[in-house]
């Protein structure tokens, strides 16, 4: 790095960034200086330490006698920087933006925001990026923006992770103080949370900057007073119709929008405005989120991170992450190579948007190409044309009610996956009549009030009447007078309730067989091949758990066998003390799990394997989501012998199960029954709209349902049945040992 610093020295380079005004051709030559591919000094790719390399940058003996007679200097010009934060924060509390707030504008056709997504630190990416809307004639070499349709948006953590933090947010803060009301470094739980103090930020301080720690602390912690929590969009003639983009996770869920008063109803064009959150109004005509764009990442590992990722829905928002920073980190973690931004560019409304990604991949040393344009909604590739842009495309709407975030969370996050990939494949394909079809997911915490509140809601605002593989008995039937009544179509409840297999419920069709007929296979598969006569049920106590126990008692009285231990549970418990004390004085060979799939999981873990080394586990398909079956495998070491409503996600030669693994590898995620069931039930619902004649309504889509006789749909023999209002009846079962399910009715 030295032989570099010469160079800047004598070029005279040092003149130019001694300057007050700095440009891009400054910044530019300044990440000429600095060696972009520095490996940390530990193995932690989420708090990479760099220590070692700061500690060389921070100038020595030798570099202050250099200083001294005008030979060297640091090419960071660190009390221009620190100069330049303060005037940026007092320019953003001069306009009122200070504590937690919202910012939103009005949008217009061929309005356009650049969105980049965690910057992570990456200081080199950073100015290639801005590089590239220069010449784009999108910004000129002041930082200008001088296309006046444009907003630049920094969503998500921009200064950790990287041995130039300093010098990014440099850049960042250069952008916004000749942008004021035109760029904005968006709030991420990093610095609300100030995650940064004891991290990568203050390491950079205290090594190189030791002298500057106070000026340069207390002037970023002023700056993340004035850093807005989101930044909204709508439209004039639907100001209730949302773009949200967000770095906090709070906010990921609509949170705040009907807490905002008339605020949405009030934006004008070319003006943003601010929305303190303190200060909670209810707004009188509800408003929601139709986009998301998110600017986190999970929490755990994923299979992937591209820079532009259309996500499953949220609500009714569809999900967009856009992630900009190659750095070590995530280069090791996920491959991730690319400088990257995205440009939204808006249409007449928003559902006729447009959301293009630009990228390189700075190894290759490509140029940035336009790498695709979207559907803002549906993630369709689209052209950003002039006819794209008026016209929105008409779209049907689908809604769910999931749990996302509670005992079964696990198994809606999955169903959610395999609505989202089918619907995207219908779309490609043409979608229904020419329509895109768009789910709206509202997540019920497995609770029944609230997922009546969501089915009530579907209707009342969106005029949605099918609901789509709704989960878990209780919930279900908070809606039994809108299903049996048909006011609601339930297309393929995640339950083997009876209760929606009677005749006269007209709103109801089914894939999967009733849980006690999945009883009834299990029971009498373990009494006549394993020989067992003693029996215990961990079971939910509900409509759900109590269905399945009374089948299992009449299957064990036919067969002669009057005792058995019977373990039941209220929903959502977590502390299975009782539970376990049942267990334990109970002289079982086999326990069923009639439950759900986080509780059973936690009851295992508390008891322990040692006590199921003689016992046989078996479990419902409602039980068995991949992570509990992973638990089941690694962690206890032990085989639970399930049935399953579908076919095997990872061996069947079926039409449909060879599509659902071909779309799951295109977006790196593992298979599992979940997701097959959601896409397999989603794609049959998708057939039944398109053979609907005129408008697609629900009582329209359950003719078609009703109408089905040895229908063959890409290798799946479907026939309704009034008696149960069932179109499936195969059950199969699964060993847990490698090989393809078999077949058990």
């Amino acid at each position: 790095m030295v032989h570099k610093k010469l160079i800047f020295c004598f070029t005279g380079l040092l003149l130019s960034l001694n300057s007050k005004n700095y440009n891009l051709a400054d910044v530019t030559r300044m990440a000429f200086l600095y060696n972009e591919d520095i490996e940390p000094g530990n193995n932690n790719y989420f708090d990479p330490d760099f220590s070692s390399y700061l500690a060389k940058e921070r100038p020595n003996l030798f570099k202050r006698a250099l200083r001294m007679v005008g030979i060297w200097t640091d090419p960071f010009p660190i009390n221009d920087f620190i100069q330049i934060l303060k005037d940026v924060s007092f320019a953003q509390k001069s306009r009122g933006r200070l504590g937690d707030f919202i910012l939103a504008t009005q949008l217009a056709l061929n309005d356009k925001i650049i969105i980049l997504g965690n910057i992570q630190g990456a200081f080199h990416s950073l100015v290639r990026d801005l590089q590239e809307l220069m010449r784009q004639g999108i910004i000129d070499n002041s930082f200008k923006i001088v296309d006046p349709h444009y907003k630049i948006i920094f969503n998500g953590t921009a200064v950790c992770r990287s041995p130039y933090i300093l010098q990014t947010l440099f850049v960042m803060l250069l952008l916004m103080q000749q942008n004021p009301d035109k760029v904005f470094c968006l709030k991420s739980d990093y610095e609300k949370e100030s995650l940064w103090k004891d991290r990568g930020f203050s390491r950079q301080v205290d090594i190189v900057y030791k002298k500057y720690a106070s000026q340069i602390f207390s002037g970023f912690t002023d700056f993340i007073e004035t850093m807005p929590l989101a930044f909204f969009g709508n439209y004039a003639d639907c100001p209730e119709k949302l773009l949200k983009i967000t770095a906090y996770h709070e906010f990921k869920n609509e949170t705040i929008e009907n807490e905002t008063g008339a605020f949405f109803n009030k934006l004008a064009h070319n003006q943003v405005d601010i929305w303190h959150l303190d200060k909670k109004e209810k707004s009188q005509k509800p408003a929601h989120v139709a986009v998301l764009i998110q600017g986190f990442l999970p929490t755990v590992l994923i299979a992937q991170l591209e820079p532009l990722m259309f996500l499953e829905p949220i609500a009714s928002a569809v999900q967009w992450r856009v992630f900009s920073a190659p750095t070590y980190s995530f280069q090791k973690l996920y491959g991730f190579k690319d400088d990257a931004f995205a440009t939204i560019v808006f249409g007449k409304e928003i559902s006729s948007s447009i959301i293009e990604l630009y990228a390189h991949n700075r190894m290759a040393k490509d140029e940035f190409k336009l790498k695709g344009s979207f559907d803002i909604d549906t993630g369709i590739a689209r052209k950003a044309s002039k006819e794209n842009l008026l016209n929105p495309q008409e779209k049907i709407y689908i809604g769910s009610s999931l749990d996302l975030s509670k005992s079964n969370f696990i198994m809606g996050d999955r169903v959610r996956t395999g609505i989202s990939l089918a619907m995207r494949q219908t779309n490609e394909s043409g979608g229904i009549h020419g329509k895109e079809v768009q789910a709206i997911i509202f997540d019920d915490e497995y609770t029944p009030y609230i997922a009546r509140n969501n089915l009530d809601r579907l209707e009342k605002e969106f005029g949605v009447k099918t609901v789509l593989l709704p989960i878990g008995t209780p919930t279900i039937l908070a809606a039994e007078d809108l299903i049996r009544s048909g006011e609601i179509l339930a297309a393929f409840p995640i339950t083997g309730s009876p209760a929606l297999r009677l005749p006269d419920w007209k709103g109801s069709i089914n894939f999967r067989p009733t849980f006690e007929v999945e009883t009834e296979i299990l029971i009498t598969y373990l009494m006549k091949e394993s020989k067992f006569k003693n029996f215990g049920f961990f079971y939910q106590d509900d409509e759900y758990g109590q269905g399945c126990m009374k089948k299992a008692r009449e299957v064990l009285l036919k067969n002669d066998i009057k005792k058995w231990v019977e373990i039941p549970y209220a929903r959502n418990t977590t502390n299975f003390d009782k539970q376990r004390e049942i267990l334990k004085n109970g002289q079982i060979e086999a326990l069923g799990c009639f439950s759900a799939s986080q509780a059973t999981q936690e009851f295992l873990r508390q008891v322990g394997a040692a006590p199921f080394a003689s016992i046989q586990l078996f479990a419902l398909a409602f039980v068995a989501d991949d992570v509990f079956e992973s638990f089941v495998k690694k962690e206890l070491g032990l085989k639970c012998l399930f049935s399953r409503d579908v076919p095997n996600p990872r061996l069947s030669q079926l039409e449909i199960v060879k599509e659902y693994r071909q779309l799951m590898d295109e977006i790196k995620k593992p298979y599992d029954s979940f997701s097959l069931e959601a896409y397999i039930c989603t794609s049959i619902l998708c057939d039944m709209m398109k053979k609907v004649s005129g408008t697609v309504t629900h009582e329209a889509i359950i003719e078609q349902f009703q109408a089905l006789n040895n229908y063959d749909f890409k290798g799946l023999t479907l026939t309704f049945r009034p008696e149960d209002r069932q179109i499936s009846k195969r059950v199969w079962l699964d060993f847990q040992d490698g090989k393809d399910w078999q077949v058990a009715l």
